[in-house]
């Protein structure tokens, strides 16, 4: 089964992407998404994390961040009638995934 959400940025009033899992992995694959998470993120501080088929460890909140903030062609315009999850933090975003099927793992701290 292939869920499909619409999420929307907690702070862009006007606009949403629909998520679903085979849309997730290929984003992670993106070759300007892991310039973008190179340039913006660290992973020794990820803590939950989903993993790419590269086996590249990859934060939700990336991939939804990613979208928003780099205005990508995969934006819909909002409506009254579209049903939409609100991405506004990490649980937020582990939801999301967990909806569509994406498997989201926690790094255990105190093992490291």
């Amino acid at each position: 089964m292939n869920q499909k959400v619409s999420v929307k940025y907690f702070d862009i009033p006007d606009k949403y992407v629909e998520l679903d899992s085979p849309t997730v992995y290929s984003i992670a694959e993106k070759m300007d998404f892991v310039e973008y998470c190179k340039e913006h993120y660290s992973p020794k501080n990820l803590r939950y994390y989903f993993t790419d088929k590269k086996g590249r460890k990859v934060s939700p909140r990336w991939i939804i961040t990613y979208l928003f903030h780099t205005g990508s062609d995969l934006l819909r315009h909002l409506n009254d009638e579209t049903e939409v999850e609100v991405y506004s933090n990490t649980y937020s975003a582990i939801n999301i995934f967990n909806k569509i099927g994406v498997k989201v793992e926690e790094k255990n701290r105190y093992l490291d």
